[in-house]
C-alpha cells in the first residue's frame, strides 16, 4: 500500500473531505493498535512477540518449580519399613554352674551395701512419706553397685526395708528355693535414734 503523503490529504481535502476524516480516522486507530503515543519511534511488533514469549517461559519454569516443591520427600523413607527384621536365635550352652571366680560372693556384697547405708542413712529421721521414697532409692542404688561387680548369668534381687525406731525388738526371716551351690544371699542393717533398716540381697544363677 502506497503511503500518503501531506500534499495528496491536502489535495483530497477539497474534493473529498469525508476521505480525510477516513484517512486520519484509520492513521489514529493504526498508532492506537500498536501501543503507541506519538512520542518516539514505533516498536517493532517481533519485539512484542519475543517479550511476550519471555514472559511465558518465566511462567512456565515458576510452575515447574511449585510442582517440585510439592512432590513427597523420599528421604524420610526408612529402609526398615521394608526390608523384614531378622530374628536372632541363641543356641543353648547347657551350662549348669557359674563359671569359675564368678560365683555370688556374699562378703564383697556385704561389705559394699553397709557402706551405702551408713553413707545415706546417717542423718536421716523417719518419715511415713519420705522413708517410703528412701527405700526406692537404696533398691536401685544397690542393685545397681552390685550389677557392676558382673556376676555373670546372676539374677540380683534387693529388698529394702525402712521403719521408725522405738526401742522395738524385731525378727526378719527369709526362705527361698535355689542351688545351695551357685545361689547366695547378703544383708545389711543400720539404725540410728529415729530409724532402722534392712537390707537383703539375693544372688540366683540363671541357668
Amino acid at each position: 500500500m502506497a503511503t500518503l503523503s501531506e500534499r495528496n490529504v491536502q489535495n483530497l481535502d477539497g474534493q473529498h473531505p469525508t476521505r480525510k476524516m477516513s484517512v486520519a480516522s484509520r492513521k489514529t486507530s493504526v498508532s492506537s493498535a500498536s501501543g503507541h503515543t506519538g512520542q518516539g519511534p514505533i516498536a517493532p511488533a517481533h519485539r512484542w512477540r519475543k517479550l511476550s514469549r519471555t514472559m511465558s517461559i518465566a511462567m512456565g519454569v515458576g510452575r515447574r518449580f511449585s510442582y517440585l516443591g510439592t512432590r513427597p520427600s523420599v528421604a524420610g523413607t526408612s529402609d526398615h519399613t521394608r526390608i523384614p527384621k531378622i530374628e536372632v536365635k541363641y543356641e543353648n550352652t547347657y551350662r549348669m554352674k557359674p563359671n569359675e571366680g564368678k560365683q555370688f560372693r556374699a562378703e564383697t556384697v556385704e561389705k559394699i551395701v553397709q557402706g551405702i547405708l551408713d553413707r545415706q542413712l546417717v542423718d536421716v529421721r523417719y518419715d511415713p512419706t519420705s522413708s517410703a521414697i528412701i527405700a526406692q532409692n537404696l533398691t536401685e542404688t544397690i542393685k545397681t553397685r552390685v550389677k557392676e561387680l558382673n556376676f555373670h548369668r546372676y539374677k540380683i534381687i534387693v529388698n529394702v526395708f525402712i521403719g521408725s525406731q522405738k526401742g522395738q525388738g524385731m525378727q526378719m526371716a527369709s526362705r527361698s528355693i535355689w542351688d545351695s551351690d551357685t545361689d547366695n544371699f547378703a544383708s545389711a542393717t543400720f539404725s540410728n535414734s529415729s530409724i532402722f533398716c534392712v537390707a537383703m540381697i539375693h544372688g540366683i544363677y540363671f541357668e
